[in-house]
């Protein structure tokens, strides 16, 4: 079935239209229908297009590794699927501008074993072109009615193209508008059916992959049993520059209210942060002099995320989000399209961007309590300074404890904090925090439960800190002389234990996760756009020298052709070599509708006869393509010895 002119061409642009491609789109169209107006075309066999499959399965995979290193898994199929009509054109315009209309279905399978021999299941790509375009225009999740109405006229120019001629048109249309009207009512159902499903699909993917933790409650493995999961993964990394010291702790989320095992920021209200004109500018605080600054890389994943910021930061720099919100507890949270960041941080350890005590921040569990007495009484913390109460609880842990990943689990008689705290001594830095601040609260010493990473493995090949997602950590803020001070009571050979624990083999994954890294960052600092017209520049190049190789088969201008007369058939249309095409097939050797007349006899090389003499067939061959499309023909005397030839290998196989 014949595409009607200028039908793919418009889909092409609508495609650009939806997903914004319009720099791409335009001259993929323009290449497509000006096939209608050039009169040349190439030779192209099974192998060339197998080839040109095996570009566009390169494409494919190119675009795959893309869209990974670029961090929007979470929209991994968006994005494959807008970006999927230009990995896939340089088959459809090998098809388009070759001698033949059709391609075997086994070219575009890598898997398939691939032969020469004629096979019945051919392809015409310009529907299935076309659907994939209304696909990828579908993908850029227009919320407008633009969508439907485009996809509607250009289906509707396709069906109105193969209706029948039993009915009227005006029947005709009057039963399309009616199907086109209760397609937009079920379109309005799907799409909103779209959108919850998305909306859980993506809540659900985000609890996955994100590192970022609910900056209202969270939960801990207190109480639980077996051994603490880690994963090796690197999620971010951590430069400073040469000469300062980077911080050893990076915090993302503060909480102020525990009970059995939660912890929750009570009465946390965020409120927005403007940025600075330049938009990528983002005040927390009054800027400091001779502040300290580190650079943070990351992953703004699901679109949203937490910032993970030293004590005292008071600006972020070069952080390209559309959002910015902070509460009243340090933590910050930002919005923006999925992308990697790589943003800059200032801070001074005098600035306090957290709120004063509240009474929440003395809160302790009654059942809690118990425990919590026996160590203060122990300790002899009563009547004791400030300072003197942080140095002992410090003394107490670090001397008596140590850390494990096992979980031991629960007490009938005693909550799994007192049974650490007064009989195994062991446990996660969720013990030690969650211990330490409710210890110190007892003692009279307001204080919050702070989550984030430890910045403690430096990468040599990198030359910056690396962090993985073991190295999530808690630990304790304290307000001591009208400050909040950072207080970790986790013993600092956790670090070891747990590299000790990481898998032998992540040699791998990290090399892996720096390759992802500095391709990211090489995209985002010269921008996709240029890299991808990089790559169809390559391609353009190589189709060039391709199209170099092969024979270029021309036709007669359509104005020649009408001088000609109507009647006559097209020069070349008389040539004597379809008589020995209905010998052959006579013969039992018969080629395929979709074959080109070269590539039917270097398939018959080895089946005929040597009577039949291929050599011959060859020459005779190669002065029929002079005589069918070569636009300056050939001579009288050629065009006898071509009839010569042909008759004399007639009557010696006759």
């Amino acid at each position: 079935m014949k595409m009607p002119p200028l039908l793919l061409g418009f889909a092409l642009i609508f495609w650009g239209w939806q997903t914004g491609q319009w720099i791409l789109a335009v001259p993929m169209a323009l290449i497509f229908e000006a096939s209608r107006l050039l009169l040349w075309r190439w030779d192209l066999s099974t192998a060339d297009f197998r080839r040109i499959s095996n570009l566009c399965m390169l494409l494919l995979l190119v675009l795959s590794v893309y869209i990974v290193i670029s961090a929007q898994w979470l929209r991994f199929v968006y994005i494959f699927f807008q970006w999927l009509p230009i990995a896939l054109f340089p088959l459809l315009a090998a098809q388009t501008y070759s001698t033949s209309d059709r391609i075997s279905i086994r070219t575009l399978f890598i898997f398939l074993k691939q032969d020469d021999r004629p096979r019945k299941k051919t392809l015409n790509l310009t529907y299935p072109y076309f659907a994939v375009c209304i696909l990828s225009a579908s993908a850029g999740n227009s919320r407008e009615l633009s969508f439907y109405i485009g996809m509607f006229l250009l289906i509707s120019l396709v069906l109105w193209s193969i209706r029948s001629d039993q009915f009227s048109p005006i029947l005709w249309l009057s039963m399309l508008i009616l199907a086109g009207s209760l397609g937009f009512v079920g379109q309005i159902g799907l799409h909103n059916l779209h959108l919850a499903l998305e909306g859980k699909a993506v809540e659900w993917l985000s609890n996955f992959y994100t590192q970022d933790p609910d900056p209202i409650q969270r939960g801990t493995a207190i109480g639980a049993i077996g051994l603490l999961k880690l994963d090796n993964s690197i999620i971010f990394r951590v430069a400073a520059p040469k000469g300062q010291t980077t911080p050893s702790l990076l915090r993302e989320a503060t909480y102020n209210k525990y009970q059995s095992g939660m912890w929750v920021a009570a009465n946390s209200e965020f409120t927005p942060v403007p940025p600075d004109p330049n938009g990528t500018t983002w005040p927390l605080a009054k800027p400091v002099a001779n502040s300290s600054e580190i650079t943070v890389s990351a992953s703004l994943r699901s679109g949203k995320s937490l910032l993970k910021l030293p004590q005292g930061s008071f600006q972020v720099d070069r952080l390209p989000v559309s959002s910015m919100d902070r509460n009243q507890y340090g933590t910050v949270k930002v919005a923006g399209k999925p992308q990697r960041l790589s943003y800059q941080i200032l801070f001074d350890r005098g600035v306090n961007l957290d709120s004063s005590p509240r009474e929440e921040d003395m809160l302790v569990p009654d059942r809690e309590k118990p425990a919590l007495d026996r160590i203060i009484s122990q300790l002899d913390l009563e009547g004791k300074s400030p300072q003197e109460i942080l140095k002992r609880v410090d003394s107490f842990f670090q001397e008596n404890f140590s850390y494990t990943l096992e979980l031991a689990g629960k007490d009938k008689k005693s909550t799994p904090l007192a049974v650490f705290l007064l009989q195994n001594r062991s446990g996660h830095c969720e013990f030690f925090a969650t211990a330490t601040t409710l210890l110190l609260r007892a003692a009279g010493i307001p204080a919050r439960y702070a989550i984030g990473y430890s910045v403690h493995e430096f990468s040599r090949l990198e030359n910056q800190f690396i962090v993985r997602s073991r190295h999530s950590h808690a630990w304790t803020l304290a307000y001591i002389d009208g400050a909040w001070q950072v207080l970790d009571t986790t013993p600092a050979s956790w670090t070891s234990i747990e590299d000790a624990a990481a898998p032998k083999w992540a040699v791998i994954s990290d090399f892996w996760s720096l390759l992802s890294f500095k391709l990211s960052a090489g995209l985002q600092l010269r921008g996709s756009q240029y890299w991808w017209w990089l790559l169809i520049a390559l391609i353009l190049v190589m189709l060039w020298r391709f199209a170099r190789q092969k024979r270029v088969l021309r036709r007669l201008d359509a104005r020649n052709q009408t001088k000609i007369g109507a009647q006559q058939p097209p020069t070349g249309g008389d040539s004597e070599l379809y008589l020995i095409e209905k010998v052959l097939k006579e013969s039992g050797f018969t080629r395929h509708h979709s074959e080109t007349m070269k590539n039917w006899l270097s398939r018959l090389e080895k089946d005929l006869p040597a009577s039949y003499s291929i050599n011959e067939l060859k020459g005779i061959l190669e002065l029929h393509y002079r005589y069918r499309f070569d636009p300056q023909g050939i001579t009288p005397a050629e065009r006898r010895r071509l009839k010569s030839a042909i008759r004399s290998w007639l009557e010696t196989r006759s």
